[in-house]
C-alpha cells in the first residue's frame, strides 16, 4: 500500500480515455497504448527493485566473507598465543600482543578518512588480500580525504593490489607489504607499495606498461622501485 502513489498516472491516463472527446477508435488507441504502458512500468520496476536486491546481496556477501576472514585471522592469532602461552614464552606473547596492538591502532587511523567507503576499504584491505601481511599507513593530512578523490584512491588502490597479486607467488607464507597513503602537494595523492625482497614478484617491463595501460582512465603516475612503487593521483585541485 506505500507505493499507491506510483499508480497515479496510470489512474489519470484511464480518467483521459473516459473523458476524452475524440471518440471509441482514439479511446481504443489510447486503452491499447495505457496497457503497453502499463507492461512497460511493472517491468521496469520489477528491474529496479531485483537491481537493488542483487547489489544488497553483493554487499552482504562481500561483508560476510570479510568477517569470516577477519574471524580466521584472529583464530590464528589466539592458536599463536595459546602455543606461547603453552610453552611459557611470556616474552614472546607480549610482543604478539604488541604486534596485534599496531595493527589495530593502523586500522584505526585508516578509519578517520572522512570518505566511509574508503575508511572501509582500508581498515579491511589486510583481510580482502590475505596474500599479503599488509600495513597501512595513513597520514593525518588525509583524514579529511572524500568526495570523488577518495573514490578515485580507492579505485586506484584496489586495481594495484589486484595487479600486484596476480603477479606474486602462490606458495608459502604471505609476504610483508607495507602501504603508505599521504598528500602530495604537487601530485595530489601519493600512494607507496613497499614489499620484502623476498617476497616482491619480479616485475618486468611488460608488466609496468600493462599496469600504466589499464590505470590511463585515472589519469595516474606509476614510479616503479627496486622492491615496491609510488602511485600518483591526482586531485580536482592540483
Amino acid at each position: 500500500m506505500r507505493d499507491w502513489w506510483q499508480a497515479w498516472p496510470m489512474a489519470a491516463w484511464m480518467l483521459l480515455m473516459a473523458l476524452q472527446p475524440w471518440g471509441p477508435f482514439v479511446g481504443l488507441a489510447l486503452a491499447v497504448f495505457g496497457c503497453f504502458l502499463l507492461v512497460w512500468c511493472w517491468k521496469h520496476r520489477e528491474g529496479s527493485r531485483q537491481a537493488k536486491q542483487e547489489k544488497q546481496e553483493k554487499q552482504a556477501q562481500r561483508f560476510l566473507t570479510l568477517w569470516s576472514r577477519q574471524r580466521h585471522d584472529w583464530l590464528n592469532h589466539i592458536q599463536v598465543l595459546m602455543a606461547y602461552t603453552a610453552l611459557k614464552q611470556t616474552g614472546r606473547v607480549s610482543d604478539h600482543l604488541q604486534t596485534l596492538a599496531s595493527e589495530l591502532a593502523a586500522e584505526r587511523e585508516a578509519a578517520r578518512v572522512k570518505c566511509p567507503s574508503l575508511a572501509l576499504f582500508l581498515s579491511t584491505l589486510r583481510v580482502e588480500w590475505m596474500e599479503w601481511k599488509t600495513e597501512v599507513i595513513v597520514s593525518p593530512n588525509l583524514s579529511d580525504l572524500a568526495g570523488p578523490e577518495a573514490v578515485r584512491v580507492e579505485q586506484v588502490l584496489r586495481h594495484v593490489m589486484d595487479w600486484l597479486t596476480g603477479l606474486a607467488r602462490t606458495v608459502g607464507d604471505p609476504g610483508e607489504l607495507w602501504i603508505y597513503l599521504e598528500k602530495d602537494e604537487d601530485k595530489g595523492v601519493s600512494v607507496r607499495l613497499e614489499g620484502e625482497s623476498e617476497s616482491w614478484p619480479a616485475i618486468t617491463e611488460s608488466d609496468w606498461f600493462r599496469l600504466r595501460h589499464t590505470m590511463d582512465p585515472w589519469n595516474v603516475q606509476v614510479e616503479p622501485e627496486e622492491r615496491g612503487m609510488t602511485v600518483h593521483v591526482p586531485c580536482k585541485d592540483t
